[in-house]
């Protein structure tokens, strides 16, 4: 019980920092949206396979992480958007 626990403290407390800082930059260039989307992917693939074997941690951690994933491809377009074009 405490590893799942343990592990979805680290993912929220992580992924919110690394949001922080680049609402707190205003830029993003360091990041790979393909790495992002990826991690998307590979999150709904675990909550399918959570639902499979029907363990609720497997679905609730990635669920998290998919959500976390979303407000950081949301947060990379909005800035995107608003660097003058090239």
């Amino acid at each position: 019980m405490a590893a799942p626990l343990i592990s979805l403290i680290c993912l929220i407390f992580g992924m919110t920092h690394q949001i922080k800082i680049i609402i707190d930059k205003g830029h993003c260039e360091e990041l790979s949206l393909p790495r992002i989307f990826l991690g998307t992917f590979s999150g709904v693939v675990w909550v399918l396979y959570g639902l499979e074997l029907g363990n609720n941690w497997m679905i609730a951690l990635n669920v998290v992480g998919i959500i976390m994933n979303l407000a950081l491809m949301s947060i990379i377009f909005h800035l995107r958007k608003k660097l003058p074009p090239q």
